[in-house]
């Protein structure tokens, strides 16, 4: 089951999968390191926020690498456009929702 919860600027589709065992598929992904937690559309979700700081600073899927990119920059640079470096987040210590710090750097 999915719960929709509006739409992006694209008109796609923001949502919860549910499965039929109650489970939350997006939640399982951030907690296992494999999804990030988009502030921008998902600023109530203060239990994804949660649940990406416990992979981050576990070191879980993505966040093995010491550098991941942010799927959004990704796409900006296979377009083509300037990256914006203050999006591509080292591991380290959220400075505050939505922003990173690297460790020792408040």
């Amino acid at each position: 089951m999915i719960q929709t919860h509006g739409h992006d600027p694209y008109t796609r589709i923001l949502g919860e999968v549910i499965l039929a065992d109650g489970m939350s598929l997006n939640r399982e992904l951030v907690k296992q390191g494999w999804w990030w937690w988009y502030l921008r559309y998902a600023t109530e979700h203060t239990v994804l926020e949660h649940l990406e700081t416990e992979a981050r600073e576990s070191k879980k899927g993505l966040w093995a690498d010491p550098a991941p990119v942010p799927p959004w920059v990704y796409r900006k640079a296979r377009r083509g456009h300037a990256l914006n470096l203050s999006e591509v987040e080292p591991l380290g210590i959220r400075k505050s929702r939505g922003s990173y710090a690297a460790p020792g750097h408040p």
